[in-house]
């Protein structure tokens, strides 16, 4: 294994740019992510992973090249009173601790609700298909409409070992606490 993941991270964030990547970039400065090289990984949470969200993400900012896998989202535009929305989401199991999680993301062209509705629709699909019939889904998102010059949203979800938790100080996350689902209720 590359490393053992000790935490999830959960964040997002817009930001404008004279440029498509500039914007993207100050998407991710906003989300507390910037000075990380994000790894995009695919879907799965580690069973029993402990949740965080960046609360103040801009006062977040560590990294320094650390190499990061990360389930992130981003879309950019320059046309003007466009809306743009970016969601990352979590569906973490409740009855069974040993059960993984999924994450899964999307960025679009259109309302934050839509966007949350894709993804929360995606998460119980693939929890659906593992059987998992208790859980909790968590999300973050991202929307802006879009003016001159460019603008773009990111949302993410970073899986930390100690070395990359530890560039987060504690006062800027806040724990999501999963508690078994005596019902079975999503």
């Amino acid at each position: 294994m590359w490393f053992e993941p000790e935490s999830l991270l959960l964040t997002s964030g817009h930001g404008t740019g004279t440029s498509k990547l500039a914007a993207f970039d100050s998407a991710l400065f906003a989300a507390g992510i910037a000075n990380f090289n994000l790894i995009r990984v695919s879907s799965i949470v580690p069973p029993g992973l402990p949740v965080h969200r960046l609360l103040r993400p801009s006062l977040a900012l560590g990294g320094q090249g650390l190499l990061a896998p990360t389930v992130f989202g981003w879309t950019a535009s320059s046309e003007p009173h466009e809306t743009i929305s970016a969601t990352v989401g979590v569906g973490l199991p409740t009855r069974n601790a040993r059960s993984v999680g999924v994450a899964f993301y999307n960025a679009f062209r259109g309302s934050n609700d839509d966007c949350e509705k894709s993804v929360r629709d995606m998460i119980l699909e693939r929890l659906a298909a593992r059987n998992e019939q208790g859980s909790q889904i968590e999300l973050v998102s991202a929307s802006v409409q879009v003016g001159t010059p460019w603008r773009a949203v990111v949302a993410a979800a970073m899986l930390c070992d100690r070395e990359i938790a530890e560039t987060f100080p504690p006062e800027t996350r806040v724990s999501i606490h999963i508690a078994p689902d005596p019902n079975g209720d999503h």
